[in-house]
C-alpha cells in the first residue's frame, strides 16, 4: 500500500449543520540516522502508518498501511 496516496475521511458536523468530510494526508518522507540492526551490512528499514483512535470511549489503534522497504539504507528516502 502506498501511504501518501492513502487518504482517510471522517465524519465532523460543522456549524452550518452540513457534514463536511475532512481528509487527513499524511506522506513519508524520510528517516535520518536509523539504527543498524542487520548483522550483515545496513538495515532494510520500512515505515508502518497506525493511528490511534477515540471513540463513544473505546480507544483502538487502525493500521493505514506501510511504506516500501529500502534496501541497505540507514537514512532513507521515500517518494
Amino acid at each position: 500500500m502506498d501511504i501518501e496516496q492513502n487518504k482517510v475521511p471522517f465524519d465532523h458536523n460543522v456549524d452550518s449543520g452540513e457534514t463536511a468530510v475532512p481528509v487527513l494526508e499524511v506522506k513519508i518522507i524520510e528517516a535520518r540516522n536509523l539504527k543498524n540492526t542487520d548483522l550483515t551490512g545496513k538495515s532494510d528499514p520500512y515505515c508502518k502508518l497506525s493511528l490511534l483512535c477515540h471513540t463513544g470511549g473505546e480507544v483502538f489503534t487502525r493500521k493505514f498501511g506501510e511504506t516500501s522497504v529500502i534496501k541497505n539504507d540507514l537514512n532513507p528516502t521515500w517518494n
